[in-house]
């Protein structure tokens, strides 16, 4: 019941394990968005009404002042006065291709940060809107909350929308699965159309 503040942090959703694909059909009805699963660090980025962006990780602790270069992706390809996003950040090599999660863990210092912005480069992957513009997405179904996210969100070297396929097809969902792992991801996270944020 309480309302979306930005500024203030949201618990972040959280996935649950399933062992074979065929178990999703008891879990989720309906068309299924399959998203990639990164080895990166998963941050929530709000954005006031002054323009000014705060980032904070799964744990709710503010990382803004270790990633400065996110904070300017963020202003340069969100057309919004106000929002709530989230997304993964991973580290990329020169060619944009992903770097192990150990790699990124050496951004997470309080000294020499513009020294590590050069040698340890990151992207930041959108999966998901909270809010926008003085509008809770929360309740929303996450169809509508992407579909929003792909409309004020541009690509960028160093920013761009999920890997994503939307299916209801098990087979479809096998081969995304696998073509991640070969793209060195951790896998997929399934999810419904029309889920609401929990």
């Amino acid at each position: 019941k309480i309302d979306v503040q930005v500024g203030r942090p949201i618990k972040m959703m959280l996935a649950q394990r399933i062992d074979a694909l065929e178990e999703v059909q008891d879990k989720i009805t309906g068309k299924l968005a399959i998203e990639a699963k990164y080895d990166g660090e998963r941050m929530q980025a709000h954005k006031n009404k002054e323009g000014k962006i705060v980032i904070f990780s799964r744990r709710l602790d503010n990382i803004t002042k270790q990633f400065p270069d996110v904070v300017k992706y963020l202003q340069e390809h969100v057309s919004a006065k106000e929002f709530v996003i989230e997304g993964e950040v991973v580290a990329v090599d020169k060619e944009g291709k992903p770097l192990h999660f150990q790699v990124l863990m050496q951004r997470k210092r309080k000294t020499d940060i513009q020294e590590y912005i050069k040698k340890v480069p990151v992207q930041l992957k959108l999966f998901d809107l909270l809010y926008y513009n003085g509008k809770s997405y929360l309740h929303q179904p996450y169809s509508e909350r992407t579909e929003q996210l792909a409309k004020i969100a541009s690509k960028g070297k160093h920013i761009m929308l999920a890997d994503r396929i939307v299916t209801d097809n098990l087979e479809d969902v096998g081969e995304f699965f696998h073509k991640m792992l070969k793209e060195k991801q951790e896998g997929i996270m399934i999810k419904g159309m029309d889920s609401e944020y929990q």
